[in-house]
């Protein structure tokens, strides 16, 4: 089997180890499309759900400010007009080009091996040693709004550390991506190989090709040269990123537990800043506790949801999501859910219209459980994408077992759109429901539609379910994997809790029937 076949047949592995990181002893985990932690309060499900969330978003930031660096060295060092050692780029662009309107044309299988030019690779060498341990350092600390030492566990004398790890491989040989938090020494992320290709499939190409349908187009407009290039280049650096790093080059979003109580209080929460604002010089401002860096991406996100820009609509406009969307609306609230401005502010207001009404309500006046899905369908409807990471916390909050089944199946559809999805979960109806779509997978195809929730299967290898193990305070927790036993259920110690509800309820009625005796 030749180099591009094994590349064919990598495996992405992205691994992440944590040591003494708040009340987490040791976690080695490797994540899955749909990953489930699971176990009991303030064992540290939470910790590296945020954690995970750091990583996105530090590693996603500096992928997509690479596209802002790539385009103020064009500009800068070489305006409109390029010369002769970037004819190597203006080289891969035409080849770029050229596969694209022949694949469009049905002339190729959709994929090829494009070389990627010496000057590229060195830009990549360059973007990818920008990633540093104290940058992420900072937005760890940022995502939980505590300072460093916080991190530390209780009774440990060793420092906290976090290891990301991803390794693809390349020619049979496997690339190593590590990126360490309070690790002894600093090292670049990645260090690509010298000599390697870009496995471009149709399905991965953007407008930037669509733009330039032939090199001629390339070549006569001399005012599109810069842009051109920079789109080039720009889809290069996110190739390459999801080929190092899978997901976390991606956006994640994250949707905290106690999301239902900061929609209501967004308002006052930035009417109290405003009014602060001009009295700032003039009385003392008193203080006020900062939001931890989830809580602040959660309200503002809310509000970009809001606000989408053309692009982004277009991009969530009839694709797999929206139809989740509906599903949750038509299936779990009953209703839709709708943002609309404040009198006289371009400021949202979202509101809940129940089926068959003719008029809305604020969100604030709605169900619980309406308020605690409202975030996700506006998540789903104007922010989420395939590619992207979304983490929820406790999906199972104010929802009836009933409905938490039928939640767990849209995260399924979600996850079968291509979005990488992270819970944190108490509930054992949830646990249960993942395993049985799991256990779905095994039935044939033909026969799942007679089966409740057969359009919703999914195969093992796309879920991991993690159990966190409280041992003590000083000893602090520990992460395993657990698989589905033979009962076809997730072992996660809810049935321990059955039992010895059973056995009390069976004390209470053979004494209150039989006494004593």
């Amino acid at each position: 089997m030749g180099a591009e076949d094994q590349l064919r047949k990598a495996v992405h592995l992205p691994h992440l180890r944590v040591t003494n990181f708040g009340p987490i002893r040791k976690a080695d985990l490797e994540l899955r499309p749909l990953s489930i932690f699971v176990g009991p309060s303030n064992s540290g499900k939470s910790y590296l759900a945020i954690l995970l969330y750091a990583l996105h978003r530090y590693i996603s930031g500096q992928v997509q400010r690479a596209s802002h660096t790539i385009y103020g060295f064009l500009e800068s060092e070489y305006g409109n007009s390029f010369p002769e050692e970037q004819r190597s780029l203006r080289e891969a662009h035409k080849e770029w080009v050229q596969f694209m309107s022949h694949s469009r044309q049905g002339e190729t299988s959709g994929r090829a091996w494009l070389s990627i030019p010496s000057t590229v690779s060195d830009f990549l060498r360059q973007i990818l040693g920008t990633l540093s341990q104290a940058g992420l350092q900072q937005e760890i600390t940022r995502c939980f709004g505590m300072e460093a030492t916080a991190f530390h566990r209780k009774g440990s004398t060793s420092n906290p550390k976090a290891v990301l790890r991803s390794i693809p491989v390349w020619n049979n040989e496997r690339i190593e991506s590590r990126l360490s938090l309070n690790s002894d020494h600093s090292h670049p992320f990645t260090a690509l190989p010298e000599d390697w290709k870009l496995h471009v499939a149709a399905t991965e190409v953007d407008r930037a090709f669509q733009w330039a349908e032939s090199s001629e187009s390339f070549e006569s407009r001399a005012s599109a040269k810069l842009p051109l290039i920079w789109l080039t280049l720009t889809k290069v650096i996110n190739i390459v990123a999801g080929f190092f790093y899978g997901s976390f080059s991606k956006n994640a979003y994250y949707l905290p537990a106690d999301r239902t109580g900061i929609m209501h209080a967004h308002r006052a929460i930035v009417g109290a800043v405003l009014e602060n604002v001009p009295m700032a010089g003039i009385h003392p401002v008193p203080s006020l506790p900062l939001l931890s860096g989830i809580t602040a991406d959660f309200l503002s996100q809310l509000i970009r949801s809001h606000n989408p820009n053309q692009l982004t609509t277009q991009l969530h406009k009839d694709n797999a999501l929206s139809h989740v969307c509906a599903e949750l609306e038509n299936r779990l609230l009953d209703g839709a859910v709708q943002s609309m401005n404040s009198q006289g502010l371009n400021y949202p207001e979202w509101k809940y219209q129940p089926r068959d009404w003719q008029d809305s309500i604020p969100l604030k006046n709605a169900s619980s459980m309406v308020s605690e899905l409202a975030p996700v369908v506006l998540y789903l409807r104007h922010l989420v994408a395939p590619g992207n990471t979304l983490i929820i916390e406790e999906p199972e909050s104010h929802l009836h077992p009933a409905k938490q089944v039928q939640f767990a199946r849209q995260l399924a559809a979600i996850v079968k759109a291509g979005v990488r999805v992270i819970i944190t979960t108490h509930s054992e109806w949830v646990l249960d429901e993942f395993a049985n779509l799991v256990g779905l997978s095994s039935v044939p195809a033909s026969a799942r539609n007679s089966i409740d929730g057969g359009a919703f299967a999914l195969e093992a290898a796309q879920v991991g379910a993690w159990l966190f193990k409280h041992e003590s305070e000083a000893e602090g927790s520990t992460l395993a994997q657990i698989d589905i036993d033979e009962s076809g259920l997730y072992p996660a110690g809810f049935e321990e809790v059955a039992i010895q509800l059973h056995n009390n309820w069976s004390s209470i009625f053979s004494k209150s029937e039989y006494g004593d005796d």
